[in-house]
């Protein structure tokens, strides 16, 4: 659960979320929480990264503005979402993800930017030259 009171819109807040062993699973950094319900907190300029099981950086999500359900452990916007893993980018104008399992569902303009192995995709940030795949249509043949 998200530790936000209630009451009154709370700035700035960085909440990290363990699993039940102890591990840390996530990170949040939130702008501004503020309760809509009893069951729903919406959040502005989230951030939130989420980390492997060896305790290593596994991916980033940046949403503008998202509410998040404390009963279904579900983040939903319905703006502009960006999601960045050091191999590749995906946004997309809408989202869902679940928290406990880390699945998501993108919405409508759907772009993904896959980096380049090639190009020493290990340094952190590295944008690719080539593209790392390539996709061509087939012609199809007239009967």
């Amino acid at each position: 659960d998200l530790p936000v009171p209630k009451g009154q819109p709370q700035k700035g807040l960085r909440i990290p979320i363990y699993s039940p062993l102890g591990l840390l699973m996530m990170n949040f950094q939130i702008g501004v929480a503020t309760w809509v319900d009893d069951d729903n907190i919406s959040m502005g300029d989230l951030n939130v990264e989420t980390f492997k099981g060896d305790g290593t950086s596994e991916f980033q999500i940046d949403l503008p503005d998202s509410v998040f359900n404390i009963r279904t452990k579900e983040l939903t916007s319905k703006a502009h979402v960006t999601v960045r893993r050091s191999d590749f980018e995906i946004s997309g104008n809408s989202m869902t993800f679940n928290t406990e399992t880390k699945v998501g569902q993108f919405g409508g303009g759907v772009k993904m930017i896959i980096f380049d192995a090639r190009a020493g995709g290990s340094e952190k940030g590295a944008r690719a030259v080539l593209p790392a795949v390539s996709v061509t249509p087939t012609k199809e043949e007239k009967k």
